[in-house]
């Protein structure tokens, strides 16, 4: 591999996007990449091994710290090694993860690690598991043998020179390509081993073969084949060894097998013999078996024919019961039209039954409406002044309560007169209270207020000299001076006083007001009051007025609930005045209904007692004529007469079976006894144990050969 072009970008200590040419350095000698620590040499190192297999060239160094600390974020981190192998130009592009940019917005984003390998002809591969895999199939080393022996880094070309011989054998192995012939060699030495096995098994199972070879002490070979055990000959020696062995007993073989042919042709004759004598004891006792058989099936032949014959005289009763299933089920429609007629019966008597009680019912309810009529009629008439009476009622309680009206009036206004008087009494007291009060302080004021005006002269009067005039009166001369009193109200407790005066004034002159109103409002209410009580009330003790009253309103509200209570009591009889007249029309009419339906029941009842004279005469008729209670009884007769008939004729099938089969097994066994009696002519009993202990003292002998 020889790398053409290396671009880094953001890479390591490369902040921005570094092109390394290496195509410019030639295709021939040696160049050197120098340069001080940290100035990126092993970094080129790490970028190649990157682009190839995806990791840094040493093992101090991760892939998470190949994105530059120097680079902007914009900056992407990659690389990209342009390389040439055995003539053909691949590009490989990697990058890892790293922190970049966010195309929207502010911050940042992850970028995914990303691999891309383009082949000579154009095919791009972009999975990392497709491009490791076809970078070791185009390289033919994966990264660790590539930094061992293509691109070693610092410090690692030591542990070259010092790794094991297998692990360098295995380098060398993949850079010479020498592993075919590794293979080859490997093979050759597998087969080989695998062919000296099986030579070894062969030996062994000739052994083996050799070891089991036996043959008669009197034999001329006896010799070689203790040598042979004893592996003191030569295979071959061995070989032609067992042919020989094999050729004697061949010769043994066939003369054992003369004598036990001659042994076997002497045991088939007995064989025979026996056989012979077997079958003709077999015979004869089949043929006493069979002769005992024979007399047994004459005896059953003849039972047999008697029990047949037993059967078929009952062919008669057979025939009878034919006859009367014939009868019985002809009459079978009869019994449908005695059931027929009885259950009609039935229903007709239960409808006469039901029309009776409903015509006595009818009758009852005919005769109790007639009473109902009667009495509501009775009842009518008492019931026919309930209006009139009403009327006077009503009148009564309204003159009642017109004159309950006016003493409620009078008694309100008596009571309202009372109240007027007291509070015309309590403003009188008002009054005088607030007059006494009004006067009080006009007193004090007056005296106060002179007090102050004596304060005032007094003060001026501090102040005159004589020859000075008086700013009263004008005096020069000032003989009879205004004297300064010790205790004079000030100017603003006067006017506090004053307005107090001026406050308690018009209060009593509003409580005069209130009480002069109050007395005019008793006066008129007086007036208008006694005009009542004469009026409603008469002459009467006015101190009494009030409870005289009252008991007149009591005795008035007693009689008008009394008046109620009648008005009510003539509503309810009016009420039932007009459910009565209501009631009367439709209860003569349910009695013309009812009478009308007690002529069609009593039809309806002589019509279901005509049909069932009709349907009794024909029940009896059927009854005398029929031999079973019921249709299902006939039935069941039939049924029987036909498991009767079919039993006969089974018994009949039975009996002609059995004498048929007997008939068989008889002329079976005169025939068997014919067969049996042709086997035994010409021939004898033959002594079997005595021929069966030459058998055994014969294979005897053929076993001893």
């Amino acid at each position: 591999m020889r790398p053409l072009k290396l671009t880094l970008s953001a890479f390591g200590p490369y902040a921005g996007k570094t092109d390394f040419d290496f195509d410019k350095l030639g295709t021939g000698g040696l160049y050197l990449i120098t340069g001080d620590t940290g100035a990126g040499k092993t970094t080129i190192f790490d970028a190649i091994t990157y682009a190839l297999y995806g990791d840094p060239s040493g093992n101090n160094r991760e892939v998470s710290m190949f994105r530059s600390k120097y680079a902007d974020l914009e900056t992407p981190t990659f690389v990209k090694l342009t390389f040439k192998y055995k003539d053909n130009e691949y590009t490989v592009k990697r990058n890892p993860e790293y922190e970049r940019a966010s195309q929207r917005g502010s911050g940042v984003t992850k970028q995914t690690a990303g691999v891309e390998l383009t082949f000579p002809d154009g095919k791009v591969l972009t999975k990392t598991k497709e491009v490791d895999t076809a970078i070791k199939n185009i390289m033919g080393i994966d990264k660790n043998q590539f930094c061992q022996i293509a691109m070693i880094a610092q410090g690692d070309f030591l542990k070259l020179l010092l790794a094991p011989t297998k692990e360098r054998i295995e380098i060398f192995r993949h850079i010479f390509k020498t592993k075919l012939y590794s293979d080859l060699q490997g093979r050759l030495k597998s087969e080989a081993a695998a062919l000296y096995n099986s030579c070894s098994k062969i030996k062994q199972s000739i052994s083996q073969y050799i070891s089991g070879i036996s043959c008669d002490d009197s034999s001329l070979l006896s010799t070689e084949v203790t040598k042979a055990k004893n592996s003191e000959l030569p295979t071959d020696e061995c070989i032609e060894l067992i042919e020989k062995l094999i050729s004697e007993d061949i010769a043994a073989e066939e003369r054992t097998a003369d004598s036990i042919s001659e042994i076997e042709n002497q045991l088939d004759v007995l064989k025979i013999n026996i056989e012979r004598g077997e079958n003709y004891l077999k015979a004869k006792s089949a043929f006493e078996q069979n002769e005992i058989k024979i007399s047994r099936l004459t005896e059953d032949k003849l039972s047999l024919t008697k029990a047949l014959e037993d059967e078929q005289k009952k062919t008669s009763l057979q025939e009878k019961l034919t006859k009367d299933s014939a009868t019985i089920e002809s009459q079978l429609s009869e019994y449908d039209e005695l059931s027929q007629k009885e259950s009609a019966f039935k229903n007709n008597a239960a409808n006469i039954e039901k029309n009776n009680a409903l015509l006595i019912k009818t009758g009852k309810d005919i005769e109790d409406l007639k009473a109902e009529i009667e009495r509501l009629s009775e009842e009518s008439k008492a019931l026919q002044k309930s209006g009139e009476q009403k009327i006077l009622f009503e009148n009564q309680k309204s003159v009642y309560k017109d004159s309950l009206s006016k003493l409620n009036t009078l008694l309100k206004s008596m009571e309202s007169l009372i109240q007027i008087a007291a509070e015309y009494k309590e403003a009188t007291v008002i009054y005088e209270k607030k007059k006494a009060i009004a006067n009080e302080l006009d007193l004090s004021f007056k005296v106060k207020n002179n007090l102050y005006l004596d304060a005032q002269a007094g003060l001026l009067a501090e102040t005159l000299v004589d020859n000075m005039p008086c700013p009263v009166c004008g005096s020069l001369s000032h003989p009879d001076k205004a004297v300064k009193p010790m205790e004079v109200s000030k100017k603003d407790e006067l006017d506090a006083l004053q307005s107090k005066l001026s406050k308690a004034n018009a209060e009593a002159t509003d409580a005069s007001l209130r009480a002069g109103n109050l007395r005019g409002i008793k006066k008129e209410k007086t007036d208008t009051t006694v005009s009542s009580i004469k009026e409603l009330l008469g002459d009467i003790d006015m101190n009494n007025a009030t409870d005289i009253t009252r008991s007149k309103i009591t005795e008035l509200e007693s009689n008008i609930k009394v008046l109620d209570q009648n008005i009510l009591t003539e509503e309810k009889n009016i009420a039932r005045k007009e459910a009565i007249e209501i009631r009367l029309p439709q209860s003569r009419a349910r009695v013309e209904e009812l009478q009308s339906g007690i002529t069609a029941i009593s039809n309806t009842i002589s019509t279901l007692t005509s049909e069932n004279n009709s349907l009794n005469k024909r029940i009896i008729e059927l009854k005398s004529k029929l031999a079973f209670a019921s249709k299902l009884e006939a039935t069941k007769e039939i049924q029987k007469n036909q498991e009767m008939i079919l039993k006969i004729k089974r018994d009949i099938d039975q009996a002609a079976k059995r004498l048929n089969e007997c008939s068989e097994n008889l002329a079976s066994a005169n025939a068997t006894k014919d067969e049996l009696s042709k086997q035994m002519e010409n021939k004898q009993e033959i002594d079997l144990e005595a021929e069966k202990q030459k058998m055994v003292g014969l294979t005897a002998n053929k076993n001893s050969v």
